[in-house]
């Protein structure tokens, strides 16, 4: 895939290609644009990624299945939810 947006309309409005969208209906993830020329709001996304890998991914753990991963972090995110606010 060469780009995900094929279209830039007014502020986040875009037009995504087809196989970015597909993409996202498999993952069950919504696409939001960032505003051309807004620098800030990428920075942003990977401080948030960057958070996520040191709270959950940090030291790098092992497991057997991934059944055992997905309850493993599904008890770590819903404990982080119950002791921060957000």
């Amino acid at each position: 895939m060469k780009t995900a947006v094929d279209a830039i309309f007014m502020g986040k409005d875009r037009q995504f290609n087809r196989r970015f969208l597909q993409m996202c209906s498999h993952y069950l993830v919504e696409p939001t644009a960032c505003t051309p020329a807004a620098g800030w709001e990428k920075g942003q996304v990977e401080n948030q990624i960057g958070l996520v890998r040191k709270r959950f991914f940090t030291p790098r753990l092992r497991f057997k299945t991934y059944e055992e991963f997905n309850a493993w972090l599904l008890d770590r995110c819903i404990g982080w939810v119950k002791a921060h606010r957000h």
